[in-house]
């Protein structure tokens, strides 16, 4: 749940170096290591300070007691200058302009006095960066700069990148497919063509995103991306951390950190589920702070209703109104239009074709045998999977596993994708995120030449944006066959234009036949329109204490 990024702190040694180990054991290395204690949080926090009743004796770790993380609180304490990749492809630099406040963290406001951290401008206090001019422009030109060094490292995976120390150099053949990889296209309409395929928005959605961005950069908000979906979103057959969303925060989760914004991607997919019994929860099983939320269950849920009642419970029942990646929602356009949602898109983009296995050699590693030519015969489903449930490592050598390992992840079936295919589709996840940064970036430089710093709160201010979402989402059709809000109907009369389509059936599929929950096939479709809430023991899910079915038992008469 916590990646390396927020936990490999280092502090200095006694001369601003520190010694590591060599790979081999050798003569410890000098490190050169910038100074951040005095960046460093005094102390890790947790995610939730909810107890469940019965857990108080929980061992440290477990699932009841938490994981504590140490916490992003500014733009200075994750620092690797000789890490592997800064060589190649540049590094995070940033360094406070006032040597007054260099080494140690500027004042802030109290961001938990206002809604949504919608704090006054008046609020900053005198040294805070937001405030800062000089401070501004060089966190402008260092934030823009890793976005686009960390676009161009996803192009690298590729083979179509260009790092920073200038040693890729691309051809007329590959510069053409460098265009083609991932183009981003800024739409009017939702439903407008795109000629070249690849990741989308619209300009008023970019315009929206780019506040929430600025918003939480600004208040050190959370940013959370959310996926629902069945088993091949789950990843079956993969591993958990190679799902696509899951891929998309690998790459995420660092950029943001740099940012001061503590980032999570979520994947909340059930096998054989899909997302209906999820989204009856409204928010409470997916979390309420959701900022991008993703749908992918077409497999099993393949009536639009479904997807339609998945993001306007996203949209109605959580504190934000979280941008819907409009991917197989066949009700983008009236969330985007009707409700003044943000939408985007991820899409396909190039991919390097592999032609036979010695060609194969000669593709990068994340592209060899994703797309195969008709030569290749069933050779590409047959490298479908790379993973495993252990790999055995040089420094590892004689040890073996207390608990035996499969040779090979569990769920590994023709309809579930390998994870080289989730990886792909995370990465392209990332770019529209990471491409919707970049242009944030470019406005609240534009906002600080029009207004000063900080820039007017009308620019950065999300809480009118969320309400006017969520309360105009009410009026999105198609929830339930499109029945008006108020009225009660059928559960055969809602899904009896659908009875055939679903090829795994559905939530109520067979209800009126066997009625084991007594239900009377009545579904009222003010459901729609009602934020819901629940509890359950069925997993994953946010918070899994807090949305634990056991939190709202009473106990019996024997107190248990």
């Amino acid at each position: 749940e916590v990646s390396g990024v927020f936990r490999n702190f280092r502090r200095q040694g006694p001369k601003g170096a520190e010694e590591s180990q060599g790979a081999t054991g050798g003569k410890p290395v000098q490190r050169n290591v910038p100074d951040v204690s005095g960046y460093l949080p005094k102390g890790e926090v947790n995610a939730t300070d909810y107890v469940l009743p019965g857990t108080e004796s929980a061992p440290p770790l477990s699932a009841a007691r938490g994981r504590p993380y140490t916490p992003v609180l500014n733009h200075f304490q994750f620092r690797d200058p000789d890490g592997p990749y800064a060589g190649r492809w540049g590094r995070f630099d940033l360094e406070d302009p006032d040597p007054e406040w260099r080494g140690k963290m500027r004042p802030n406001a109290d961001f938990s006095k206002a809604p949504n951290r919608d704090v006054d401008n008046g609020d900053f206090p005198e040294g805070s960066w937001q405030s800062d001019e000089a401070y501004m422009a060089a966190f402008l030109t260092e934030a823009k700069r890793l976005v686009n060094r960390s676009i161009e490292a996803v192009y690298g995976e590729y083979g179509v990148g260009l790092p920073e120390d200038g040693s890729v150099e691309l051809d007329d053949e590959w510069s053409g497919y460098r265009d083609l990889f991932a183009p981003f296209t800024v739409k009017d309409g939702v439903n407008d063509p795109l000629p070249q395929g690849g990741g989308w928005t619209t300009r008023r959605s970019a315009d929206d995103i780019a506040r929430r961005h600025i918003h939480h950069v600004m208040t050190g908000d959370t940013f959370k991306l959310v996926l629902g979906g069945h088993s091949a979103a789950a990843g079956h057959g993969a591993g958990f951390n190679q799902s696509h969303v899951i891929e998309a925060g690998h790459v995420l989760e660092p950029v943001f950190a740099h940012l001061g914004v503590e980032f999570r991607a979520y994947n909340f997919a059930q096998g054989g589920m899909g997302t209906a019994q999820q989204a009856l929860a409204g928010m409470d099983l997916r979390g309420k702070e959701t900022d991008w939320i993703m749908w992918d269950s077409s497999m099993t849920e393949k009536p639009a209703f479904f997807n339609n009642f998945f993001m306007r419970q996203a949209l109605i029942a959580g504190n934000r109104a979280p941008v819907i990646m409009a991917d197989g929602i066949q009700d983008a356009q009236h969330f985007h239009d009707v409700a003044g949602a943000s939408v985007a898109g991820a899409g396909q983009g190039w991919t390097p074709m592999t032609t036979s296995d010695e060609q194969a050699k000669t593709v990068p590693w994340a592209a060899q045998y994703l797309v195969c030519g008709r030569e290749m015969g069933g050779t590409c489903k047959a490298h479908e999977y790379t993973a495993g449930c252990w790999v055995d490592r040089k420094d590892y050598d004689g040890y073996e596993p207390a608990v035996p390992q499969g040779a090979i992840v569990g769920g590994q079936a023709a309809w579930h994708p390998g994870n080289r295919v989730h990886k792909r589709k995370g990465r392209m996840t990332a770019l529209v995120v990471l491409r919707t940064l970049q242009y944030a970036l470019d406005r609240w430089e534009e906002f600080g030449r029009e207004d000063g710093f900080p820039i007017k709160e009308e620019r950065w201010h999300v809480t009118d944006y969320y309400e006017s979402v969520r309360e105009k989402a009410k009026d999105v059709p198609g929830c339930w066959g499109g029945w008006k809000i108020g009225q009660k109907r059928m559960l055969h009369e809602v899904e009896g234009g659908h009875e055939g389509k679903a090829d795994d059936g559905g939530p109520g599929r067979d209800l009126l036949e066997d009625d084991e929950l007594g239900l009377g096939g009545d579904w009222p479709a003010r459901l729609c329109n009602i934020p819901m809430q629940g509890r359950t023991l069925w997993g994953p899910r946010h918070n899994p204490m807090e949305t634990s079915l056991l939190s709202i038992m009473r106990p019996n008469r024997y107190g248990e």
